[in-house]
Parts: structure tokens; C-alpha cells; sequence
């Protein structure tokens, strides 16, 4: 079997959103990218598998996020403070139920 295709992280979640992330131009070390503070729209999508680990953390807003990893769905609240995390190559369906503000940190697999 062929070696999966790994999207660009800043891609998959513009896709996902529907809007670029505001990414800072700054590239740290592992090719590691940070955004700003922005506005994520509700989704329901499947995700893509990425090259880079995508963490978020949530400062306002409220509602689910649902995601469904290896057969398994899972529902946690988007709360601020809360962190969400999609690993490398991870895929899967991905809801989010509400309007929530943000900031990603797109950590390279080289910074492992």
C-alpha cells in the first residue's frame, strides 16, 4: 500500500473553515507555525490527514466539538481554556456545533 498523502495544515483548515487562519510569518524551529487569535464557524467535515500536529486552544465560545477517530465518536465541550489536538496523520470526521475563538499552533513533525 502506498504511503498516505499528508495535506499542509494551514490548507486543510482553510478548507475546513472556509477562510485562511491568520498564520504569523514567523517559521520556528521544526517548521513550526503559530496563528493569531481568530473565529472558527461551525463544520462537519472529514478531516484530511496532516503533515503537521494541529493543537488548538479555545478562548470563547461554547457548544461540542465531535469527532469520530478508529470507529469511536467522541463529544467534549468547547470551552474556553479547553485544548483540542489532531495529530499527524490522524483523519476522521470532525464536527464543530458553534462559533468559537482560537489559536493553532501547527507543530512541524521535525520539532518532535
Amino acid at each position: 500500500m502506498p504511503p498516505r498523502r499528508l495535506s499542509n495544515a494551514t490548507d486543510e483548515i482553510t478548507r475546513i473553515v472556509g477562510k485562511a487562519p491568520p498564520v504569523l510569518p514567523q517559521v520556528l524551529h521544526g517548521g513550526t507555525r503559530l496563528t493569531g487569535r481568530w473565529s472558527n464557524e461551525p463544520y462537519d467535515v472529514q478531516l484530511r490527514p496532516m503533515q503537521e500536529h494541529v493543537i488548538a486552544a479555545t478562548f470563547a465560545g461554547s457548544g461540542n466539538a465531535v469527532a469520530t477517530i478508529d470507529g469511536r465518536t467522541y463529544k467534549r465541550p468547547c470551552l474556553p481554556g479547553s485544548i483540542t489536538m489532531a495529530p499527524r496523520g490522524h483523519d476522521g470526521d470532525w464536527r464543530l456545533d458553534a462559533h468559537i475563538q482560537v489559536s493553532n499552533i501547527y507543530l512541524g513533525h521535525g520539532r518532535l
